[in-house]
């Protein structure tokens, strides 16, 4: 049958365009049997561009209406909706766990979701929402699609000939490529496939009906002739016969264990066998191409009779396949999850592999492994050894582990391999290769983990006959801890920039298991700051069941997360990938792949993709723009392999725990030959230009939200435009209601109050948020007594990142009205999602007249850094060319140009400017480096520092302008003298009570052909007599041995100090039972109350250990009270590093005060017997404080 081809393009130009040129489902064979129906069912549809397409679906029962008779076709389609489309027409019967939060055992679309999460088409999110109300996604939907009709990935690229083929998320882009390939998509006529818009009903009425070439409605006997398009027998007792598909023929799941029956049927595409029983599906005389069978449920009986041939079979699930004689088929595979399939044969099989165990031909065992070709009739099968396989990275989670290590070689690389093996450990020797790992002993843990790290936990060992690493955890008292387990880490003795991390691992899945594998910058803070700015790649992570969460306790050991961590305030990406019902992580080996090369990090789980990411970013915190991209991802990295035990995700194990065991049997690290070869991505953070185009137009006032006013239609009681959510234990209801003073309103009903502010949600999206832009918001609300709620406008997915910030106001039973405004600061967002929060309170809340609209841009004020410094940027790190904040002219004479350096100084990349001048200019304001819109405070002392140098000894003139030279007064003069050696400057600046306007920093660099080195750029006030940016501790490079530093210890003789190496080496024996039990601290230093102090040093310890730092003063006069200004328990390694700790002096403290570095028992850890070394350390006052 052929069907008319209709151009989208002239139907509707702004939806994702459905190529209908397979399928309309009523022509011959039509779903009702007959003659198509030219009805139309609802009034709303008729003469509609989708008319044809609903009214069909509606015939199969696949589409319904509502109750006014109309099918509303503009409105959006929800994901519980799409998902019950879809099991409307392939009648899916297994149904999976109930695992998802938010959807109710009771909701009209549970059973729908269930099924559709047992057939592997939906998976949630992480957090186990479905989130089954929110609208689907276009992108989504084809993702949806593509996997329901197991539709095959393309080696072709389609998607970069779109304006916006980048903005499909990574995740949907071989979904998107397959639905193209397949001709059911094409661009509007603006080049766009708009992946990240809701779809409306009527979009995805068309779009399923192009998919649908005959849908079998009813049981019987058809004859079709040729179907141009796809095949559904979705219900038993279905014959068909003399019938050409021009697509693929699916028997589905509605087949259950009844029968199918195909007699001179010819499929040119493939053919999926996911239904039927022992008496099952049986082709007569028929042609097919590929042929999967792949039932779940229990073993189906697919039987080629008469002269029927396939090209290839593939067994994915345990199955019986007959042979007739005058049948043939090209080659089978049974796949590892087919065991105990047979085959009877009694035609010819060219080539048959056996890739599990438990396989019958004919009667006989066969091994696992082997290839049999050209079986004929009941002959003896030869066997030969079965060739290596090659595992292509895809899309879809395949997994082949295999049950126990093998011992396989390290590879080495072919010359088509990008990748070269540069370090590995294969786990052979007898004992842990300390050349290669750091054996942690140590009670620092973090999420709030209950294990201690004991060396004694992590050994190698045999298992399943081959050498493993084992990490093992165990219930048992040790160090004032209930558990203890393993950590190792790879720092300085493995560390890389960019690679592909390869472990392969056996994982432990009981309650309370956390094992991870994940790296970490080795510079730890110094680059970007302390953790998440800094940073962290997780490439694997499992947890176990958890106990608060028992509906979804079988899907915990079958999935394992891949992260990234990274922004201040902390943003991230996750990714899941989930094995097969019945498999988990503990059973077999996998090889769990971390891919990471500049501006792109992809992760994969036996060799299968499932993760890709380019778009991340980091910024200090009060920092003026981000650091250059592509940071914090952008220096050297190390490994850590650990089991945690308890914790904030996993929660505590059960209370019978005994042990549990995480086995490695390689770590392999590579690194990609050609790094150099790849495009330059810095400072070339991706943008998606679609994100700025908005998925809705606002209304004609401007206002983004829709029915704000509540006067739309209702359904469920939940408001046009609108969504209620329930989470976290909350319940309640919404309903639109009348009001004496503002007309129509929204009235949420709290039944149930539940654990979070989220746990009952009034949302509205998707808004557009731009960056830069400034937006407020304004609604009235009232309660029926005091409570308060949360308000925001927030990222939708990911890190769920408040843009607006969390807004949480108190209300009570009067109405009023509330206002706030914001500045959005992140990326541009079209997706963006508005919420009333209203959980952790039982009392009902009423809302009217919301708007979210565009504004006047807010004031900004450029105040100083957090360290008090006036200059922007002055380590050349941050912006697109690292030169964010800085201005750069020169004359044309001059011929320069400036540049900064990215230079490895493990473990810190080194950015300095390099300013290179050939030619000259006569005065030193041919070539100018500025810094305007410096806010300077009248009658105030300035020091400003940097670091320069030049390859030829020369002047370099400072100037600070602000419109009068009256104004400015340069201590020393403002001329320094460049030598070839990197040095320290320092220029003091007084400026006048009467400065009146922002000023500009000017380094004057002409007069002379040459380079200029500079960095570390900082104005800061003079605050008193104490400077700030400069060290003030007299004696922290202990160059005077120990002058201003005492000891304490309890017991005298457990503590000594000595000068090593003009380093402070600290002596300890036993510790004692406290941290200050054992201490050596300098007392006197000098704090400006107020203020904020930065503390910086270097150490190390013979034994890895705990530290920790205390900062204050005591109260002689009042029993020696101690007051804290900050602390932080650190880390101590073997080697050298570099640790800062950032606190605030409050305005009414002491300004005598200690620094005291304890190393009595820390953190339950009474680890003595050893040296600890510090060096370098200073303390530098920051200026006043943001918080003060």
């Amino acid at each position: 049958m052929h069907h008319r081809k209709i151009s989208i393009l002239l139907i509707f130009s702004i939806i994702v365009s459905l190529v209908s040129s397979a399928a309309s489902i009523g022509a011959a064979g039509s779903l009702n049997g007959g003659i198509p129906s030219s009805k139309v069912y609802f009034e709303d549809m008729q003469g509609h561009w989708a008319g044809e397409a609903v009214t069909e679906l509606q015939e199969g029962g696949i589409v319904t209406g509502y109750t006014d008779g109309r099918f509303h076709p503009d409105d959006f389609v929800t994901r519980a909706e799409f998902v019950s489309m879809l099991n409307r027409v392939f009648h899916y019967v297994d149904k999976g766990e109930a695992t998802f939060s938010d959807v109710k055992t009771s909701a009209w679309y549970a059973d729908s979701v269930l099924k559709a999460q047992q057939a592997g088409l939906i998976s949630g999110y992480s957090d186990g929402r479905f989130d089954p109300g929110s609208f689907i996604l276009r992108q989504d939907s084809m993702l949806l699609l593509a996997r329901t009709f197991q539709l095959k990935e393309s080696s072709v690229a389609r998607i970069e000939k779109f304006t916006d083929g980048n903005a499909i998320s990574t995740y949907a882009k071989p979904a998107v490529e397959s639905m193209l390939a397949g001709g059911y998509l094409q661009g509007d006529p603006l080049g766009k496939l708009n992946p990240k818009q809701t779809i409306t009903r009527a979009e995805a009425a068309f779009l399923l009906n192009q998919m649908i070439g005959w849908m079998s409605m009813v049981d019987g006997e058809y004859t079709l002739g040729k179907v141009e398009g796809n095949v559904i027998i979705n219900r038993p007792g279905v014959i068909l016969k003399n019938t050409e598909i021009q697509g693929d023929l699916y028997v589905s799941e509605g087949v259950g264990d009844g029968e199918a029956a195909f007699d001179h049927v010819r499929v040119s595409g493939k053919t999926f066998i996911l239904g039927g029983g022992v008496n099952s599906v049986v082709f007569s005389d028929s042609k097919l191409s590929d042929l999967s069978i792949g039932k779940k449920s229990g073993p189906v009986r697919v039987a080629l009779t008469g002269n029927s041939s396939a090209e290839h079979i593939y067994i994915t699930q345990k199955a019986n396949l007959e042979l007739s004689t005058g049948s043939r088929v090209d080659s089978v595979t049974i796949d590892l999850k087919a065991a105990g399939s047979s085959i009877r044969n009694n035609g010819t099989i060219a080539l048959l592999e056996v890739l599990t165990d438990g396989i019958l031909l004919n009667g006989k065992p066969l091994e696992r492994g082997v290839q049999l070709k050209l079986l004929q009739g009941t002959a003896q099968p030869t066997s030969t050894p079965a060739s290596p396989s090659v595992s292509t990275p895809v899309s879809e989670p395949i997994s082949t582990p295999t049950s126990t290590p093998t011992s396989t070689p390290a590879p080495s690389s072919s010359p088509a391999d990008p990748w070269e093996l540069i370090w590995n450990d294969e786990f052979n020797g007898s004992i842990i290769d300390t050349s290669k790992w750091n054996v942690q002993d140590t009670g620092t843990v973090y999420n709030n983990e209950l294990e201690y790290y004991k060396p004694d936990n992590a050994t190698i060992r045999q298992e399943s006959g081959n050498s493993v690493l084992a990490l093992e955890a165990k219930s048992e008292n040790y160090q004032n801890r209930s558990y203890t387990s393993a950590k190792l880490t790879s720092k300085m003795k493995g560390d890389w920039t960019y690679g592909k991390f390869t472990v392969r691992a056996k994982l432990p899945i009981q309650q309370g298991m956390w094992p991870a594998i994940w790296m970490m910058p080795t510079d730890e803070m110094q680059q970007y700051g302390p953790w998440p700015g800094s940073g962290e790649i997780d490439i694997m992570e499992l947890t176990g069941p958890v106990g608060s969460d028992p509906d979804h306790a079988g899907k915990y050991p079958r999935t394992v997360h891949g992260s990234l961590h990274y922004d201040v305030p902390h943003d991230s990406q996750t990714a899941e990938y989930v094995l097969p019902e019945g498999m988990t992580f503990a059973d077999d080996y996998h090889e769990f792949t971390m891919e990471w090369l500049p501006g792109v990090i992809r992760y994969y789980v036996d060799g299968n993709k499932y993760f890709e990411t380019n778009d991340w970013g980091t910024k200090a915190e009060g920092q003026g723009d981000y650091y250059t991209y592509p940071a914090p991802f952008d220096r050297p990295f190390y490994m850590i392999l650990n089991l945690a035990v308890g914790g904030d995700w996993p929660g505590n194990p059960k209370n019978d725990f005994q042990s549990d065991q995480m086995y490695v049997d390689y770590v392999r690290v590579y690194e990609y030959k050609d790094l150099e070869l790849l495009p330059d991505v810095t400072g070339t953070r991706p943008v998606d230009p679609s994100m700025g185009v908005p998925q809705r137009t606002p209304l004609a006032d401007g206002n983004q939200i829709y029915n704000g006013g509540f006067t739309g239609n209702t359904m469920n009681g939940v408001p046009e435009d609108w969504q209620f959510l329930l989470n976290g234990g909350g319940d309640g209801t919404v309903s639109v209601v009348e009001d004496t003073y503002k007309d129509m309103v929204a009235k949420v009903v709290v039944d149930q109050a539940g654990t979070q502010n989220y746990s009952l949600q009034l949302t509205q999206m998707p808004l557009l948020l731009e960056k830069g832009k400034a937006y407020k918001v304004t609604f009235d609300a009232k309660a029926d007594g005091e409570r308060s709620f949360m308000t925001k406008l927030t990222q939708f997915g990911g890190s769920w990142t408040a843009y607006s910030g969390e807004k949480n106001y108190q209300i009570s039973d009067e109405w009023q009205s509330y206002e706030y405004s914001f500045t959005m600061n992140k990326a541009t967002d079209n997706n963006v999602r508005f919420e009333f929060n209203l959980g952790l309170s039982d009392i009902d809340a009423y809302f009217a007249n919301v708007r979210v609209v565009e504004t006047e841009p807010l004031p900004q004020v450029r105040v100083p850094l957090a360290d008090g410094n006036l200059i922007y940027n002055g380590g050349f790190d941050q912006g697109a060319d690292r030169m964010a904040f800085w201005s750069f002219a020169a004359e044309a004479d001059a011929a320069s140009v400036a540049r900064v350096s990215n230079v490895l100084s493990f473990p810190l990349m080194e950015r300095k400017l390099n300013v290179d001048i050939t030619g000259s200019t006569e005065s030193t304001d041919g070539v100018i480096l500025s810094q305007g819109d410096l806010e300077l405070t009248p009658g105030t002392t300035y020091n400003l520092t940097f670091e320069a140098k030049s390859d030829l000894n020369r002047p370099l003139e400072i100037e600070l302008d602000t419109g009068n030279s009256q104004d400015v007064t340069y201590t020393d003069g403002q001329v320094v003298q460049l030598t070839n050696t990197i040095t320290d400057y320092s220029v003091e600046i007084i400026v006048s009570d009467s400065v009146s306007q922002s000023a500009e920093l000017l380094f004057l660099m002409g007069g002379a052909s040459g380079s200029v080195e500079l960095d570390n750029v900082r104005l800061t006030p003079v605050t008193g007599e104490q400077p700030t940016g400069a060290n003030l501790l007299d004696n922290g490079d202990f160059a005077t041995a120990f002058q201003g530093w005492s000891s304490y210890s309890t017991d005298s003789d457990q503590l000594s100090i000595e000068n090593v190496d003009e380093s402070l080496q600290i002596n300890v024996g036993t510790v004692g039972n406290n941290p200050w039990d054992r201490q050596v601290f300098y007392e006197g230093a000098n704090y400006i109350n107020g203020n904020r102090y930065t503390l910086t040093f270097k150490a190390k310890a013979t034994t890895a250990r705990s530290m920790n730092i205390s900062l204050g003063w005591l109260d002689a006069a009042n029993n020696y009270l101690w007051h804290a200004y900050g602390g932080k328990i650190i880390e101590l390694g073997t080697e050298y590093q570099t640790y800062t700790i950032v606190f605030d002096v409050a305005p009414d403290s002491t300004t005598i005060g200690r620094i005291s570095f304890e190393l009595g028992k820390v953190m339950d850890a009474a680890i003595g017997n050893l040296s600890v070394n510090i060096d370098d350390i200073s303390l530098v006052n920051n200026g006043p404080s943001p918080q003060n």
